[in-house]
């Protein structure tokens, strides 16, 4: 289960810096896939924001990404005058995650922690993969 989330939202002034913002953040993700404690992310484009959803096994692991070359380098862009109208970033810990799977005997939705992987009917049930 994740243990962090970070968050980071940029909206860029013209066409043109959007773009830019959408290839620094596909170049910082390249560098998180190779990261240690780097589960997953989701990156949505909407108009001319650029998100990115980033699920962590420990809060300590977000530094990692945070010393990435691709990510410094947006960083110190976005601190100056060359990069986003605004954004907001952010990381989190998480307090509340649980992991649910339906039942494939009695098609019953089983919270995997608070059954110790086992539905009310008897049947094991594991969780799938969401990250």
């Amino acid at each position: 289960d994740p243990g962090a989330f970070t968050v980071t939202s940029l909206e860029g002034r013209t066409p043109a810096e959007t773009e830019e913002i959408r290839k620094l953040g596909r170049e910082t993700l390249m560098e998180m896939l190779g990261m240690d404690g780097f589960i997953a992310a989701t990156v949505v484009s909407c108009g001319n924001r650029q998100m990115t959803f980033s699920a962590w096994e420990r809060q300590e692991d977000v530094a990692r990404m945070r010393n990435s070359e691709s990510h410094t380098d947006a960083v110190q862009r976005f601190y100056g005058k060359d990069l986003a109208q605004g954004g907001v970033i952010g990381s989190f810990d998480t307090k509340h995650v649980m992991a649910m799977q339906r039942c494939r005997q009695c098609g019953k939705m089983v919270n995997i922690e608070r059954s110790n992987g086992r539905c009310s009917c008897g049947r094991e049930v594991s969780p799938a993969s969401y990250w």
